[in-house]
């Protein structure tokens, strides 16, 4: 539909800004993912491309939320696994 929704409620638990940059950067990635660009083989070579240290700080972040982020949530929403590296960014977990 092309709206952008923030879950207030998650936004105030963390007290974080990074939530609205989060769910913007779906919107942006959107396109991408309806046409198969972000998809298995690039979040492989993304996985790979970071090395096991970096990516331990993105499965961190899946292992914290396993009640939203099962295998069912990531192949609808691949692009998830680039927001969450974003955040990692922000955070200066990724080196």
């Amino acid at each position: 539909t092309g709206e952008i929704v923030i879950n207030r409620k998650r936004a105030i638990e963390t007290g974080s800004v990074k939530v609205g940059n989060h769910e913007l950067l779906h919107g942006i990635l959107r396109k991408a993912v309806r046409e198969g660009k972000i998809n298995k083989n690039l979040i492989a070579d993304l996985k790979k491309t970071l090395g096991d240290k970096n990516w331990s700080n993105i499965q961190r972040r899946i292992d914290s939320n396993k009640d939203v982020y099962t295998e069912e949530y990531f192949a609808e929403t691949p692009d998830e696994y680039i927001t969450l590296l974003s955040e990692a960014i922000q955070d200066g977990d990724i080196t």
